[in-house]
Order: C-alpha cells, then sequence, then structure tokens
C-alpha cells in the first residue's frame, strides 16, 4: 500500500492509519492533551497550526498540518463535515457485550464485523499464548507479562482482570480516538470487567449475551478448545453461575441464532442513539 504524505516530509501507511479526527472537537483536543503527556503523540506540523489528528492503530497520535480534503484525496477515510461541525447530542455509543463463556460474544462482534458497518471493534489485550487460528490485533493483542504491567503502570487500559488465571485488558486511546472521531464503539469483556466499564463509563450501554439454555452453554464450554480439562470445569462452573447476573445490565440477548442475535444488538443500538436523556460517554 502507498503511504501518503502528511506535510514536510513526512509520510504515513494507510495500513495503520486510516481515519482522520477534526482537531477542534473538545473530545479530540482532551485526547491529544492526555496522548502528549503519555509521550504517544507525534507532532508533524513543523510549529503550524493543526488542521487534522491522526491516530494510529497502535495507540498514538499524529498532529498533521495538511488539509483535510488533502488527506481524503490521498485514500483517508474523513467525513469532512466533521471538520466544519462537531457531532450533536449524547455522542457515539460505548457497546459492551458481556456474558459466560461460550455465549458467543466473539461470534456476534466478527458476524457484526463482517457486515461491514462503521463501527469500531475494540481489541482486547491478553498475556496469554495465541490459541490455534488466532490473529495478532484481530482476535488479542499478545503481550508479555511485562509489557501489561507497563500498560497498567502508565494506565492505558480502560479495564483489565485475571481471568481463569489470564491477564487481560481493554485498550483505552484507541477507544477514546473511534469515540472522538463519532464512531460507535463495541466490546466483549467477561462479566466483572463489564461491571467496572458501567462503574467507570456510567453511559455505556451493557448487553448480557445469553446462550438458550444451560445445556447449551455448557456444550459450548466445552467445545471451545485451547482450555486444559481444568480450566474447561472452572469455565463451565463460572458460566452457569455468571448468567445470574443478568439483571445487572442494561439488555439481554439471546443467542440461539448468530444473525437473529447481531440484529438484536444493533436494534438496540438504534434505540439508544434516539433514546431522550441518553447519557454522554467519556472514557
Amino acid at each position: 500500500m502507498r503511504p501518503a504524505r502528511v506535510g514536510f516530509g513526512n509520510f504515513l501507511s494507510l495500513e495503520h492509519a486510516r481515519k482522520v479526527l477534526a482537531p477542534q472537537s473538545a473530545t479530540v483536543q482532551r485526547l491529544v492533551r492526555e496522548q502528549k503527556t503519555n509521550g504517544l503523540a507525534l507532532d508533524l506540523t513543523n510549529g503550524r497550526r493543526t488542521t487534522a489528528v491522526i491516530p494510529l492503530d497502535d495507540g498514538r497520535l499524529v498532529l498533521v498540518a495538511v488539509p483535510a480534503r488533502r488527506l481524503k484525496a490521498q485514500g483517508f477515510a474523513i467525513d469532512l463535515g466533521e471538520f466544519k461541525q462537531t457531532r450533536k447530542g449524547a455522542g457515539a455509543l460505548l457497546v459492551v457485550l458481556t456474558g459466560p463463556s461460550g455465549a458467543g460474544k466473539d461470534s456476534i462482534l466478527n458476524h457484526l464485523k463482517s457486515l461491514r458497518r462503521p463501527y469500531y471493534i475494540s481489541v482486547n489485550t491478553t498475556t496469554r499464548e495465541p490459541r490455534a487460528g488466532e490473529k495478532e490485533g484481530i482476535d488479542y493483542h499478545f503481550v508479555s507479562k511485562g509489557q501489561f504491567q507497563r500498560m497498567l503502570d502508565d494506565d492505558e487500559l480502560l479495564e483489565h482482570a485475571v481471568v481463569y488465571g489470564q491477564e487481560k485488558g481493554v485498550p483505552k486511546a484507541p477507544i477514546q480516538a473511534a469515540l472522538a472521531q463519532g464512531h460507535d464503539v463495541l466490546m466483549r469483556t467477561d462479566i466483572q470487567g463489564a461491571r467496572a466499564i458501567k462503574e467507570l463509563v456510567p453511559g455505556a450501554i451493557t448487553i448480557l449475551v445469553a446462550p438458550p439454555s444451560e445445556v447449551e452453554l455448557r456444550r459450548r464450554v466445552r467445545e471451545r478448545g485451547g482450555d486444559s480439562t481444568e480450566q474447561v470445569r472452572l469455565r463451565e462452573k463460572t458460566a452457569v453461575q455468571e448468567m445470574e447476573a443478568a439483571k445487572e445490565f442494561d439488555y439481554t440477548v439471546v443467542n440461539d441464532e448468530l444473525e437473529r442475535a447481531a440484529a438484536d444488538v444493533e436494534k438496540i443500538m438504534s434505540r439508544e442513539r434516539k433514546r431522550a436523556g441518553r447519557q454522554a460517554v467519556q472514557v
């Protein structure tokens, strides 16, 4: 893929930086300040006024002084209207899919991704080894325990927990960038993670993904693969217990048929966008 010119002899690969944010947005300005403090903002303006902010897929931000129309002509994804006005109302959604192992959270997100909707689907970070067929940056960001600890120390994770003996976390910066651009964000996490995110971000929408029956839940847990016999037993026991938490969350979607369950999630999102008095998301 041909790199794009971003001014003063600098180039960026569109593979890692397709989206462009409007710098006048208050949310984007706050994000830029935070990333400058964290050393994750790269200023390529050469002292000129920042005309666009480009988030990279590793969480860094690039500040450029190239007109938005010129960036769009090179292939960057830009809504030029955002450079004239910020989004009205409560803004983009943060949708958290939660539920026990085997409920089908990943399957629903993968189906929504296949529909090519303009959502940002968050990729979690974990210290466990990849399972067969899993890909870095698509299924998870696979990191060492040392790298995970550094992310914790630098406050880069929205939420983190030890799940079945594995450290997992939700990277904060890509979510902030997507919300600032006006894209609805979807993520999946376990029950305790969803509780923590709802407490930190009251404007988040939590959806419990439930299997059609306990028998089906146990079957899915056993057929996941990649876990030891002991881990399967723990997952199965925990999964059944976690279904009792359904009333804690905003909505429940029964995943008995994948396309219908994914459609139900989108119906909830449509309803929430129109709901009067919805609380804005602040991450």
